[in-house]
């Protein structure tokens, strides 16, 4: 059993591999700029003035905030713990995102098809109607400490039904 879940990691990386370089190589296909949010809106810094906000309740000490159209945050004890980019409207799609933040550490395959896919200290929220493949649209990029991850990144897979 451990050998055959051995062999289907492997095969899954290698068309992982053969993905990326088809996305690569697709005719008049343009790899498209990452949203770059300016440094003071990113985690770790102190709230920035001006910033339209809203708080959790019953926690008091949580806000979420919109810096912009495309760009909120999320605030704990006066610190942004989460940066969210919405990108959705840009058409930017994961096989993008993963050319330029390179091989997903983690990922959490929802039962209605969507897929969060984590690197280090970010992950992108994928929206998908059908099978998830490198041209689904990303809804969202988001900067900070990770959710807990309960799943490797297993590739482009569609998650199993729910019970």
């Amino acid at each position: 059993m451990q050998r055959m879940l051995w062999i289907c990691l492997v095969l899954l990386n290698a068309f992982l591999a053969v993905a990326l370089s088809v996305v690569r190589l697709w005719p008049g296909y343009e790899a498209q700029a990452l949203p770059d949010p300016a440094a003071a809106l990113m985690p770790d810094h102190s709230a920035p003035d001006g910033l339209a906000c809203k708080f959790y309740e019953p926690d008091f000490t949580r806000r979420f905030c919109q810096a912009d159209s495309l760009i909120h945050v999320e605030f704990e004890d006066g610190q942004i713990r989460h940066t969210y980019v919405f990108t959705y409207s840009s058409g930017l799609e994961i096989g993008q995102v993963m050319q330029a933040w390179g091989r997903p550490r983690g990922a959490h395959y929802y039962s209605y098809g969507a897929v969060d896919v984590y690197w280090a200290d970010r992950w992108a929220y994928v929206m998908t109607h059908e099978a998830f493949n490198p041209f689904n649209r990303v809804g969202y990029l988001a900067y900070g400490s990770l959710p807990d991850i309960h799943e490797v990144w297993r590739g482009y897979l569609t998650a199993p039904p729910s019970p």
